[in-house]
């Protein structure tokens, strides 16, 4: 589990140059991220 005090240590999108939550060009690709979850707990 993420320990929360980290969170103001992450920038977020666009707040500084080439760091932080940055979504790929593409956009979310919300099955692709959840393939490998999801395989992991079915096989």
């Amino acid at each position: 589990m993420a320990n929360p005090s980290l969170w103001p240590l992450i920038p977020s999108d666009g707040l500084i140059e080439g760091a932080g939550t940055v979504a790929p060009e593409g956009g979310w690709d919300d099955s692709e991220f959840l393939a490998p979850i999801v395989a992991s707990i079915v096989d």
